[in-house]
């Protein structure tokens, strides 16, 4: 499985990089979820590598923490989360999942307890906005927002399925 593992780190870090170059040239107003989906790309990214991660487990749970933070200011601010592929809310549940992956890792096999229904309810919900992301990507004409709604669809399939996993 280690060729697996390989392939999903190599392919979380190319939906990172995805994510890094919208950043730099996509629109101002969505500055705060490219950040938080490239930081949740390349966690995932480090999850999978089979070398290691090379970032230390807490500077990863700071990252996932202001991320956080940066968007539940954004969610107060809005007070709506329509975006095409998910809004303030959708990247806080983000940020909060990868800290709940890294924080509760530990937990694989465990019986069924507050632990896996908790994994189970994110996987869930990352099913459901993959299932949306698909949909976009259906709709979009091509180009940048076929791109970005695929970038978006891959992030949500790999977060439903390292939640699963978790089970």
């Amino acid at each position: 499985m280690a060729w697996f593992a390989g392939a999903a780190a190599i392919g979380c870090l190319v939906l990172g990089l995805v994510h890094l170059w919208r950043l730099f040239t996509g629109p101002a107003a969505e500055r705060a979820g490219e950040t938080s989906a490239a930081a949740a790309a390349i966690g995932m990214a480090a999850m999978f590598s089979p070398i290691g991660d090379p970032v230390p487990l807490p500077v990863w749970i700071a990252l996932y923490t202001v991320c956080a933070g940066w968007t539940a200011v954004l969610v107060v601010r809005r007070r709506a989360d329509d975006a095409p592929h998910g809004g303030p809310v959708h990247h806080l549940l983000c940020s909060a999942a990868m800290v709940f992956m890294l924080v509760g890792h530990g937990g694989h096999g465990a019986e069924l307890g507050l632990l896996s229904v908790m994994a189970l309810v994110g996987a869930g919900y990352f099913a459901w906005h993959g299932l949306r992301c698909a949909d976009t990507y259906r709709l979009a004409p091509g180009g940048p927002p076929r791109t970005v709604a695929g970038a978006h669809l891959a992030g949500a399939v790999t977060m439903s399925g390292m939640l699963v996993a978790m089970i």
